[in-house]
């Protein structure tokens, strides 16, 4: 057998060995960063059911005051309120 062949095939195989290795080590990670992941959603699955409860509240208060028909005006997460008494000057929550 070729002598520069046999070593490189033995090369070969160190590479691989230590390729398999960093494989092993790489998914091991990416299975850790999936769970991490998975509660990271369940974390906003549960802000989102608060932001959810928020929106009502503050829409079911508007409704109180001002009645169903009222518009809410959101931006820039900033609600404003379209006065309708004077019609000149809008009342803003930040």
């Amino acid at each position: 057998m070729n002598k520069e062949l046999t070593e490189a095939w033995e090369q070969r195989k160190k590479l691989y060995a230590e390729g398999r290795k960093l494989w092993r080590k790489g998914n091991k990670i990416c299975a850790e960063g999936y769970k991490i992941c998975a509660e990271g959603y369940k974390l906003c699955d549960k802000g989102d059911k608060f932001f959810n409860k928020g929106n009502e509240l503050w829409e079911d208060a508007i409704t109180a005051v001002y009645g169903k028909n009222y518009k809410i005006e959101w931006e820039d997460n900033r609600c404003i309120l379209p006065d309708i008494e004077n019609k000149t000057q809008n009342i803003i929550f930040e």
